[in-house]
């Protein structure tokens, strides 16, 4: 992080701030994905980036990145952000789960069967039923997706529940960035009343989170 002062990055607030780099000193712009950050990355529009896979395996393997900080996995995000971030989940706005819990709940269903699939199958299982384009195209083979998702497949939590310590680590990584200046009651944030009504109807055990 001490390379991105002075600089244009495509990333995350968090990472600069914890590495004590001031907003002033760096620059941030979006860069998407795929072919398009790899472009951008080529150009040299931005000298530091944060994708995903399969980005991340394309990016590499065209020799215009090379990674130096994983959040892919729960050691990375211990290292690096201070404790498991949930980064991904269903959003949506809370009167409106709350007059469409039917709705809602099939949707946390299809997702919690989806993540007990990621769980109990290999990468290779997954890539057999994901779009042929996605997972063998001009950035990577299907091999290379492979061996990508195989190395970072641990991120998807296999219950869907909320890490106990998941909403205080965001609210730490947004107050050192400055986007939160008061107080929060995390418990108000999040639910997983609907994550356990999911579990339970596909026969699934919960993990102890919060």
């Amino acid at each position: 992080p001490a390379e991105t002062r002075t600089t244009r990055v495509a990333g995350t607030p968090g990472l600069q701030a914890r590495e004590e780099v001031r907003t002033k000193q760096f620059s941030r712009i979006g860069a998407g994905d795929g072919s398009t950050l790899i472009s951008t990355l080529k150009s040299g529009r931005v000298a530091c980036a944060m994708t995903t896979q399969p980005t991340v395996s394309g990016a590499e393997k065209a020799g215009v990145a090379n990674s130096v900080i994983d959040l892919a996995t729960t050691q990375g995000v211990n290292q690096w952000l201070g404790g498991f971030v949930p980064s991904a989940g269903v959003l949506a706005r809370a009167d409106w789960v709350t007059s469409h819990q039917d709705t809602a709940q099939k949707v946390v269903d299809a997702l919690v069967a989806t993540l007990h699939y990621i769980n109990t199958h290999s990468a290779a299982d997954i890539a057999a039923h994901l779009p042929t384009s996605y997972v063998q195209n001009g950035l990577v083979t299907k091999a290379d997706y492979i061996k990508a998702l195989t190395e970072d497949k641990t991120q998807f939590l296999p219950d869907g529940m909320m890490p106990a310590n998941g909403p205080q680590t965001v609210f730490a990584i947004q107050k050192l960035a400055g986007n939160i200046k008061g107080s929060v009651d995390l418990s108000k944030t999040y639910t997983n009343q609907y994550v356990i009504a999911a579990n339970k109807l596909e026969g699934y055990n919960v993990s102890s989170s919060g």
